[in-house]
């Protein structure tokens, strides 16, 4: 278990793996990121830090 104090800011400001695909190509969609993080099992084991994610457009 990580040290309670431990924790990570993930800071996102676009980029590939926060997009989804449209009709126009891939675009950007705001929480893609974050949720994608949260459906990851290794992001949610208990050896792992508590994490905050900051989208900037």
């Amino acid at each position: 278990m990580p040290d309670s104090s431990s924790r990570i800011l993930v800071i996102y400001t676009g980029g590939t793996i926060g997009m989804v695909e449209s009709e126009e190509g891939y675009v950007p969609a705001s929480g893609t990121l974050q949720a994608l993080m949260q459906d990851r099992p290794s992001f949610r084991a208990d050896d792992v830090p508590a994490y905050e994610v900051h989208e900037f457009d």
